[in-house]
């Protein structure tokens, strides 16, 4: 069995630096706009671990009902980052809370209302979503860094399936009211792919963001 608590701290911590990284940078170079949004999405995400952390911890149901807002925003937020990435008039704070407000409207409050569970299927169905359509826009564009992009495309993607499988496992069980965080093998690979994904990922699109730089400037 996995430390599922240690885990989900660390990957806090990592996705701190990570921001923290990615907006020092963005501070420098105010044309990377997707930085902004990537942060802003990972931001989400570690306010969701501490949230979870909490509910986990003590079953305190203000915790719970947070941590089911928090992530798919943070999810949208890091699709609409990947599309300003190859766009860069793409507006990502338009697009993420047309996204979010309709699931907020929905998911959090079954959750207060006790049918966790269905809250939580719904939660991981809309992040996984939004993390295969990042994955899915960097296929096509693999050529410009095969690497580089192709691993970016795979750690969206498989981070997405993961997700996907935690709300497959809740629903093929019939949890509609948990009362609890969920314990299954689904959630540990959740666990151990999202750590890995978004300290990959941060670090494949720093990559290919300087690869970029270097490109123009030999131009």
């Amino acid at each position: 069995m996995f430390d599922m608590t240690s885990m989900l701290l660390g990957a806090a911590v990592s996705g701190i630096g990570l921001c923290l990284t990615m907006l020092a940078l963005w501070s420098s170079d105010h044309t990377a706009r997707f930085q902004v949004g990537w942060s802003i999405g990972v931001g989400f995400m570690i306010l969701h671990v501490f949230a979870y952390w909490f509910y986990a911890r003590g079953g305190l149901l203000s915790a719970g009902v947070l941590a089911c807002a928090l992530q798919p925003i943070g999810a949208a937020y890091l699709y609409a980052s990947v599309r300003q990435f190859f766009d860069g008039g793409f507006k990502p704070l338009k697009l993420a809370p047309r996204v979010a407000i309709p699931y907020l409207l929905i998911g959090p409050p079954m959750f207060a209302a006790g049918y966790d569970g269905v809250a939580l299927v719904l939660q991981n169905a809309l992040t996984s979503t939004l993390l295969i359509l990042g994955g899915i826009i960097f296929l096509p564009r693999w050529r410009e860094a095969p690497f580089a992009i192709g691993s970016l495309a795979f750690l969206y993607l498989v981070t997405g399936v993961s997700f996907a499988l935690c709300g497959v496992v809740i629903l093929a069980s019939g949890e509609w009211s948990i009362g609890y965080p969920p314990q299954n093998w689904a959630e540990e690979l959740n666990t151990v792919v999202s750590i890995l994904a978004l300290t990959g990922a941060g670090a494949m699109t720093l990559s290919v963001h300087q690869l970029r730089l270097t490109k123009h400037n030999q131009l």
